[in-house]
């Protein structure tokens, strides 16, 4: 683990999209803190991260004010969850109950410009050696199609601003809170430094989620 860092925990938010709760979204990250934090502190630290990225004003040429508009109205963010794990072993501290903190955020994007609920933006995170077992990836909830240039490409400022905005959050953590977010390896049972953000300019599919929705089929009989 890098240097002042000796507990390791694993973060995830989630939360619905749409009013039915017909789809479910998280995403995970991993976090470092020194000995005397617990996923208590943890959980009331990142508590307002969220509400914080949506807030971020937006740069260049992007149809958005800010980063809330960049979602539709139907995401929401519902709960933050925290994990302490064991650096070494990799797997949950038993000793460590899990804590929750509700959220109450939500996109200010149009839902009629939704994109589907499989496509998202990834977030690469890398060390500054090169391997699969240097990075970790999490996607954003789906977000407004008025974020693609209309071919199936992300803003390339927008990609900007998020990136910019997590390495606002990394500071901010790391100087008020003595914590940083962190790239982990369950291989080699190691937690190391993000040393570049990478996101690439084509949408991406999640092909893995929870999904309640009911198919409407259009038929049509030919005559």
């Amino acid at each position: 683990m890098f240097d002042d860092f000796t507990q390791l925990f694993r973060v995830t938010w989630s939360g619905t999209l749409g009013p039915a709760e017909e789809e479910i979204f998280s995403y995970s990250r991993w976090v470092v803190t020194g000995d005397t934090l617990h996923a208590d502190d943890v959980g009331a630290a990142l508590a307002s991260d969220v509400t914080n990225m949506l807030a971020e004003s937006t740069t260049g040429s992007t149809p958005f004010s800010n980063l809330g508009q960049v979602f539709p109205t139907h995401v929401h963010w519902t709960n933050l969850a925290v994990w302490a794990y064991d650096e070494v072993t990799g797997v949950w501290d038993p000793d460590q109950p899990r804590v929750d903190v509700p959220l109450d955020d939500a996109g200010l994007g149009s839902t009629g410009q939704g994109l589907p609920f499989q496509n998202a933006m990834a977030i690469t995170l890398r060390t500054a050696a090169r391997g699969r077992r240097e990075r970790n990836r999490f996607y954003l909830p789906p977000m407004s199609s008025t974020a693609t240039d209309g071919r199936g490409s992300w803003l390339p400022t927008l990609i900007d601003d998020f990136q910019t905005q997590l390495e606002f959050e990394q500071d901010a953590h790391q100087a008020d809170d003595l914590m940083a977010f962190a790239i982990y390896s369950p291989a080699d049972h190691l937690a190391k430094k993000i040393a570049t953000y990478y996101t690439g300019s084509i949408v991406d599919t999640i092909r893995r989620r929870r999904n309640r929705l009911v198919e409407v089929r259009h038929v049509l009989v030919s005559s």
